[in-house]
Parts: C-alpha cells; sequence; structure tokens
C-alpha cells in the first residue's frame, strides 16, 4: 500500500537494533518505491541519521534537482561517504529506487538499471558503534527533510543483494503502487 506524505507527515520505525549497520564492516540494502512531489528542499526517503552534528547514521534523500543521494556517517563531514546519482528522478512518476550498501561503497538502482555515481568519501570509517536516533521513512527524525510525494514497499536488507535480486524486485506482481 502506497502512503502519502505532505513534508510534515513520515513514518517511525524507532530505534530498533535490527536498523543498526556499521558502514565501515556490514552491508546492507535499502530499496523503495517512490513518486516525488513538488520539492522545495532535500527528501530524506529513509534515514536513520542523527539530525545534527555529527549527522551520524545512514539515509537515503532526493535533492531539489530530483536526483537520489545516499550518506553513511560517522562524523560529517571527516568521516563520511556521499554518493549523487548522475540520473534525476522523472516528479510525479512511479520509480524503483535501490541501494546496495557494502564497506566498499554504494550502488544506485533505479527501475532495476544501474546508475553512475558522483562520489565523495573522507577517511575510511572505523566501527561506528550504536546510533541513537530512531529510523524514518519521508524525513529524518526532527523537523527537516520531509518529503513530498508517495512511496510504498520500503525494505530494508542486512546484506548487499545480488544484481539479479535488484533487478527482480521491481518486476515483482503484486506490490500495490
Amino acid at each position: 500500500m502506497a502512503v502519502t506524505l505532505t513534508a510534515t507527515d513520515y513514518l517511525s520505525m524507532g530505534d530498533a537494533a535490527v536498523l543498526e549497520f556499521d558502514p565501515s564492516a556490514d552491508s546492507f540494502t535499502i530499496c523503495h518505491w517512490i513518486k516525488i512531489g513538488n520539492l522545495t528542499g532535500f527528501a530524506s526517503v529513509f534515514s536513520k541519521m542523527l539530525n545534527s552534528i555529527p549527522y551520524q547514521g545512514w539515509e537515503s534523500t532526493i535533492f531539489t534537482d530530483e536526483r537520489p543521494w545516499f550518506y553513511a556517517v560517522q562524523v560529517w563531514s571527516t568521516k563520511a561517504y556521499r554518493a549523487k546519482s548522475l540520473t534525476a528522478l522523472t516528479l510525479n512518476t512511479w520509480q524503483h529506487v535501490c541501494w546496495v550498501w557494502t564497506p566498499a561503497g554504494v550502488t544506485l538502482y533505479i527501475d532495476g538499471i544501474s546508475i553512475a555515481l558522483d562520489v565523495d568519501t573522507n577517511t575510511p570509517m572505523d566501527a561506528s558503534g550504536h546510533v541513537a536516533e530512531i529510523a524514518c521513512v519521508g524525513r529524518r527524525n526532527g523537523v527537516t527533510g520531509g518529503m513530498v510525494g508517495e512511496i510504498s514497499d520500503v525494505r530494508l536488507y542486512n546484506r548487499a543483494l545480488s544484481v539479479q535480486e535488484v533487478v527482480t524486485i521491481p518486476t515483482l506482481k503484486g506490490i500495490d503502487h
């Protein structure tokens, strides 16, 4: 079922241990169907990131240029990884976005197609420990990064999905979007 978000709406996932990932050692995958509306600022899609310095955590975001961005941060900006898509999403159109993270970096897929990225990275990350922040869909925990649009079928895997798995997800039947 799709959820409509209006910049102030969001879904809280809590501060569950299952949502904890150490970017220096763990692999994980974030996938979601998204239909972006009007962007007036950055739109946090799925986030478990502190909303103030040191901005520790991870996040899938869409910026005002309609490009997906991904962050894995221990301390902004000295121990951080940021990847920006070189391809913009199409506003008001359902698209499947999937970020596959490994300690070596991240790969982005839009509708099952691997997308080129502009990557910035700083000092390699070490064991990050617990990020004392709740995970949210639709914005960061706090008042920033509210998303306008619809989101459906948000998935978080505790491993890097294979290319075949990522390519298959957008073709699955029964997903309501």
